[in-house]
């Protein structure tokens, strides 16, 4: 919205399941617990940009299913429905290429380039409360950054 866009998305799940382990271990929640998986194909002005699979744990975190995940933020709903303060997140970007089904939902053929993008969301006090797989289509995403060099003592 900052940047003129009107943000949608088409909801492709919104569930409760059991925690993988992985899931489990990184939401420092017992193996084998419920979490709430929402998987949207996330639109600017109507042009699919992104698929956005999320994962928090359920029990704290369930008025997440209560909202209109087709045009209200995840963020805004754990922070406003569910108490819970997002302090950081923690990203990791790879290049992939599209699958059949990735291709069909984001409107471009199978083995274009994709960024994946992986996150983990915490608060404060170091608990992750959110994890994300976001797929992004290859010309609807750059990355930027900057790095700074501290001077060093030979």
């Amino acid at each position: 919205r900052a940047r003129g866009f009107e943000p949608s998305a088409d909801v492709i799940e919104a569930k409760k399941r059991r925690a993988t382990l992985d899931e489990a271990e990184n939401l420092s929640i017992p193996p084998g617990s419920e979490v709430i998986e929402i998987i949207r194909v996330r639109r600017l002005d109507g042009v699919p940009v992104c698929i956005d699979a999320s994962v928090v744990a359920a029990g704290y975190c369930d008025p997440v299913l209560t909202i209109d995940l087709r045009h209200e933020s995840v963020y805004k709903a754990l922070q406003t429905l569910c108490g819970l303060s997002i302090y950081k997140s923690s990203y990791s970007l790879e290049a992939k290429s599209a699958t059949k089904d990735q291709a069909v939902l984001l409107i471009i053929e199978p083995g274009e380039p994709l960024l994946q993008v992986t996150a983990k969301t915490s608060t404060a006090d170091g608990r992750t409360v959110l994890l994300s797989l976001t797929h992004y289509r290859g010309d609807s995403y750059r990355f930027q950054a900057e790095l700074y060099r501290g001077t060093l003592n030979y």
